[in-house]
């Protein structure tokens, strides 16, 4: 309750022109809580269900509630979980690009060795050529910037059984991207109509 009389009074607390409508000024405050549930990783359903009760017709409030009610019920991971899980993605693609797609014994051997020990180049020399490893270690790079989308682009660069032990992190990715998108939107169209509801 205490927390939702500040985020009350910070609305309140908006320049505008003149006195916003209270529709305007709760969905100001349903997508600023929105915004802080989607900074963390967990589900956000209740908080997009009220900003959904606010938005009317309104087209662009719609598709940016549509890119995000897919994962409203289990939540997307953020950048920092992205970053600490991508490490376990990146020994994955270098175990599937170390054994070959046949069986054989040689094959054999080779997966259950690169299940026990992993050896990658990482860094920005890691990051050299255009090699499963190399692209998983330019992802990293773009990750420790901040580059959530450059991360995506180089590690979705890759084809056969590297790339598919990635796909459920790029889904991750863009979900999260999409997300941060929507997020925007949402935010652009209820300070508008904060603004746009003054007498």
């Amino acid at each position: 309750v205490a927390l939702l009389a500040r985020k009350l009074a910070a609305v309140e607390a908006l320049p505008r022109l003149g006195t916003a409508s209270p529709a305007a000024g709760a969905l100001m405050l349903s997508v600023g809580q929105l915004r802080e549930m989607l900074r963390g990783t967990g589900a956000y359903a209740q908080e997009l269900g009220m900003v959904r009760g606010l938005a009317g017709d309104d087209p662009e409030l719609l598709k940016a509630i549509g890119i995000l009610a897919p994962r409203a019920g289990s939540g997307i991971p953020n950048l920092a979980a992205l970053s600490a899980s991508f490490g376990a993605v990146a020994a994955e693609i270098a175990r599937k690009a170390l054994v070959p797609n046949g069986g054989g014994w040689v094959g054999r051997t080779l997966a259950r060795l690169s299940r026990l020990i992993t050896v990658r180049r990482t860094g920005t020399k890691g990051a050299a050529g255009d090699g499963p490893t190399a692209l998983a270690a330019k992802a990293e790079v773009r990750l420790a910037a901040r580059d959530l989308a450059g991360a995506v682009k180089a590690v979705g660069r890759r084809e056969g059984a590297p790339a598919k032990a990635a796909e459920g992190w790029i889904a991750d990715a863009n979900a999260r991207i999409g997300a941060e998108a929507a997020l925007s939107a949402l935010t652009v169209r209820a300070i508008a109509a904060v603004g746009g509801s003054g007498g």
